[in-house]
């Protein structure tokens, strides 16, 4: 089961659309890009560092819905494991 990280008002979920663990060798900037449909939320370490929504009436009439890598986060700098989660909403 996954880590319910990336609560929403306060509620644990275990709805996770991607987990994974980073590793760098060195402390550093790192930009990651990424594309949803719907409302997402992005955790680091168990902190909520990005939430989007892009579900139905939040764009204009002619929205085509298309997902892309439109969106980037940067994440900060650590020489230590860290723990991403992307939950869906």
């Amino acid at each position: 089961m996954a880590s319910p990280t990336c609560a929403a008002n306060g509620e644990a979920r275990n709805t996770v659309v991607a987990a994974a663990t980073i590793t760098s060798d060195r402390a550093r900037r790192v930009a990651v890009r990424f594309g949803f449909g719907d409302g997402v939320r992005v955790c680091l370490n168990g902190r909520l560092m990005y939430t989007g929504n892009e579900g139905f009436g939040s764009h204009d009439p002619d929205f085509l819905g298309i997902v892309g890598l439109f969106d980037e986060l940067t994440l900060p700098p650590r020489a230590r494991p860290q723990r991403v989660v992307v939950r869906g909403e």
